[in-house]
């Protein structure tokens, strides 16, 4: 699920048996009622519903309902509908950024990567400087 929607078409499946062969059999969904198309048992009593969960189907327990139009015979089967963590993010691109994740480092923390770097040279050549001076000094 992204945002509470499923994030493509799942298919699902409730099987029933204990029908009258050849019976008209009523499927309903709960937790919101979809009514699913009828269909009929087959010759040992069994049938057989697949339908399109909804997208907007909420996170939870839901249950599907047989019941045969003859014998008035139920069945019921339970499922859960689990939300994942998704790693894509659910905003473009996270807190506030284009539609990809961020990565590698911002803008300040290069900033001061290039000022620690041009201290670091500032320094280097002063003391090559101090060191080019102090050897003519003791060479003279």
């Amino acid at each position: 699920m992204v945002n509470g929607q499923l994030a493509a078409p799942v298919q699902m499946t409730a099987v029933g048996t204990g029908f009258k062969p050849g019976e008209a059999v009523t499927g309903v969904m709960y937790s919101a009622p979809l009514n699913l198309p009828a269909q009929v048992a087959d010759a040992v009593g069994r049938v057989s519903f697949t339908w399109a969960l909804p997208a907007d189907t909420t996170a939870g327990s839901h249950t599907v309902v047989l019941t045969g139009a003859t014998t008035g015979a139920v069945t019921s089967n339970a499922f859960t509908v689990t939300r994942s963590e998704s790693t894509v993010p659910t905003t473009p691109g996270g807190p506030g950024k284009g539609n990809l994740a961020t990565t590698g480092p911002d803008a300040a923390t290069n900033f001061w990567g290039l000022f620690g770097l041009g201290a670091v040279a500032i320094g280097l050549i002063t003391l090559a400087l101090a060191n080019k001076k102090a050897w003519r000094g003791a060479t003279s």
